[in-house]
C-alpha cells in the first residue's frame, strides 16, 4: 500500500471515532480543511486562497414599494432611506423632465434594480460617489474603439511597368513607365473613412443637448447625454465593434499541374464539379486568353478531396500554401509568380580631362517586371455566419522586351499582355473555394541518341535525334475561408 493510502486510511479511523462525539464548529472546520489539504497533495492542485467579492449595498439591500402618481424624486429618497444613503438632485433637472411623477410596483427588488427603474421611467441618470447618489439629466460613457483606428490596406507592386501609368513614344521616351496593383478597404474617401462613418452616425443618434469627444489618434469617444441615446449609441459602438474584430483565416494552396495527354486543353470542370460537388463560375480574361473558373464546394469539405480528384489531370506540384489571418471587411494580397529583371536604360556620357583623354562612362537603369497571377482578396462575414469573398485576379504576362537606340542612348520597351477582373463569391465558413483555367505552355527540348556512338564528332549526328516538346501546366488555387469568433 501506498504511504498515502495509508496516511487516509488512519485519517478516516480518526474522523469515525471523533465522530461519536458532538463535533464543534471548529473541528469541523479543521477536518474539512485536512481533507482538503490532503486532496491538493494528492492531485497536485495548488494551494488557492478564496477570493472575497466586494458586494455593494445596492445590490445587498431589498427594498418594496407601490406608488401611483408619486413624484420621482420622493421616491428615489424612499427607497435610500432605509440603507441611510445621501441623495443629490441637480438643478438642471427641471428643465429637462416633462413627467415628474412615476406609477411603481417594486417588491422585494434591489436598491439598484429599483433606482434604474425609476430614473429610466423618467428619462434621467444616476451615478454613486462614496455615500452618495448623484441624480443628473445627462449620462456621460466613454468608449474604446481602437480598432476603428487601423485602417488596413494591401498594396503590391506589380514589376513597375506592369500597368503602364507613364507614357511612351517614339518622341518621348524620357517618361518612365509604372503600374502598381492595390486595394484598399475603401471604395472612395467618404465611404472608406470609419471615423467619418463613426462620426455622422453618432451626429444622427445624439440629442440637441447632448455633445461627444472623439480622440481618432487614441481611438477613444466619450459622450455625454440623455440616458436613452447613451443606449441607443451604446447598441450601435457594440454592434460596430463585433462586426470589425471578426476575422477570417484564409488557407490557400496553390498547385501547379503537369496535364497528361488526354488533358491538353485544361482540367475538365463540369466532370471534376460531378466528383466533389461544386457550383462553377467562369471569369472570361478576354481573346486568347484561358478563363478563371471559380468552383465553390456547396457541402465543406477538405484539401485532400479536391486534390484528390485534380491528380487524375496529371502531376501535381505544390507551390505554395499560405496562411492568411484577415479582419473582416479588410483587404489581403496573394501572388505567384516570378519578378524578371531588364535594362531599362543605358546612358552613355562622356568627359575630356585636362590631358585630353576622353572617357566614356555609362549609367544603366535596371527595372523589373511580375510574370505570374496576383489577386487580392477581401472577405466580408455575413450574419448568417457565411462568407462573401471579393476576388480580384490579375494575370500579367512578358511577351517581348524591344530596345531602341535614340540619341546615343538605349531604351528597352517591354510589351505585356495583361488581364483583370473582379468577381464576389459566396462561401460558407469551412467551404473550398476553387480557381483554375490559368494554363500556360512550357515548351522543352527532348536530346536522345544512341550510347558512344552520337558521341562521334560529326558522324554522331546521324545517332542523334532531337525533339521539341510542348507541355500544357494549368495552375489551380485552392482557398478555404475559416470564421474566427
Amino acid at each position: 500500500m501506498k504511504r498515502f493510502d495509508i496516511l487516509l486510511a488512519v485519517l478516516i479511523v480518526i474522523l469515525s471515532i471523533s465522530g461519536c462525539s458532538k463535533p464543534t464548529v471548529t473541528d469541523g472546520k479543521l477536518k474539512a480543511a485536512s481533507v482538503e489539504k490532503l486532496l491538493r497533495i494528492r492531485t497536485g492542485a495548488p494551494d488557492l486562497q478564496p477570493v472575497e467579492k466586494k458586494l455593494s449595498i445596492l445590490d445587498l439591500e431589498k427594498v418594496t414599494l407601490f406608488a401611483k402618481a408619486m413624484p420621482y424624486k420622493e421616491a428615489i429618497m424612499h427607497i435610500l432611506k432605509p440603507a441611510s444613503i445621501d441623495v443629490a438632485f441637480s438643478s438642471e433637472l427641471s428643465s429637462y423632465i416633462k413627467n415628474p411623477t412615476v406609477d411603481l410596483s417594486l417588491n422585494n427588488v434591489s436598491i439598484r434594480e429599483a433606482l434604474d427603474t425609476i430614473t429610466g421611467i423618467v428619462g434621467i441618470s444616476w451615478k454613486k460617489r462614496k455615500n452618495t447618489i448623484w441624480i443628473t439629466p445627462f449620462q456621460t460613457k466613454i468608449y474604446d474603439i481602437g480598432f476603428l483606428g487601423v485602417i488596413r490596406s494591401s498594396q503590391a507592386t506589380l514589376g513597375g511597368d506592369v500597368l503602364g501609368g507613364g507614357s511612351s513614344s517614339d518622341n518621348d521616351t524620357t517618361v518612365p513607365l509604372q503600374g502598381s496593383f492595390s486595394i484598399t478597404s475603401k471604395s472612395n474617401a467618404k465611404k472608406g473613412d470609419r471615423y467619418q462613418i463613426l462620426e455622422n452616425n453618432i451626429k444622427n443618434m445624439i440629442s440637441k443637448v447632448g455633445h461627444y469627444t472623439l480622440d481618432q489618434a487614441g481611438g477613444i469617444l466619450m459622450v455625454t447625454d440623455r440616458p436613452q441615446n447613451i443606449r441607443r449609441i451604446t447598441d450601435y459602438i457594440n454592434a460596430v465593434s463585433a462586426s470589425y474584430k471578426r476575422q477570417v483565416m484564409i488557407e490557400a494552396k496553390i498547385i501547379e499541374i503537369q496535364l497528361n495527354k488526354d488533358s491538353k486543353v485544361g482540367i475538365d470542370w463540369s466532370s471534376l464539379r460531378r466528383d466533389i460537388s461544386l457550383s462553377q463560375k467562369t471569369i472570361n480574361f478576354g481573346s486568347d486568353v484561358p478563363a478563371l473558373t471559380v468552383n465553390v464546394t456547396k457541402s465543406g469539405g477538405q484539401f485532400t478531396s479536391v486534390i484528390e480528384a485534380l491528380s487524375k489531370y496529371g502531376s501535381l506540384s505544390l507551390l505554395s500554401e499560405p496562411h492568411l489571418r484577415v479582419i473582416n471587411a479588410q483587404p489581403s494580397i496573394l501572388s505567384v509568380g516570378k519578378s524578371i529583371s531588364f535594362i531599362k536604360k543605358i546612358e552613355l556620357s562622356t568627359s575630356t580631362t585636362s590631358g585630353g583623354t576622353a572617357t566614356t562612362t555609362p549609367t544603366v537603369d535596371i527595372s523589373s517586371i511580375f510574370d505570374g497571377i496576383v489577386f487580392g482578396i477581401t472577405p466580408f462575414i455575413k450574419s448568417d455566419n457565411t462568407v462573401l469573398l471579393r476576388i480580384v485576379p490579375i494575370k500579367s504576362k512578358l511577351v517581348s522586351l524591344k530596345e531602341r537606340d535614340i540619341s546615343g542612348s538605349t531604351y528597352t520597351l517591354p510589351t505585356v499582355d495583361l488581364r483583370e477582373e473582379s468577381t464576389v463569391v459566396s462561401v460558407r465558413s469551412g467551404s473550398i473555394v476553387v480557381l483554375g483555367g490559368l494554363i500556360s505552355r512550357v515548351n522543352s527540348n527532348d536530346n536522345t541518341g544512341v550510347p558512344i556512338l552520337s558521341h562521334i564528332p560529326i558522324a554522331g549526328l546521324a545517332f542523334k535525334q532531337k525533339e521539341q516538346l510542348s507541355n500544357s501546366v494549368e495552375l489551380v488555387i485552392l482557398l478555404k475561408p475559416v470564421i474566427i469568433d
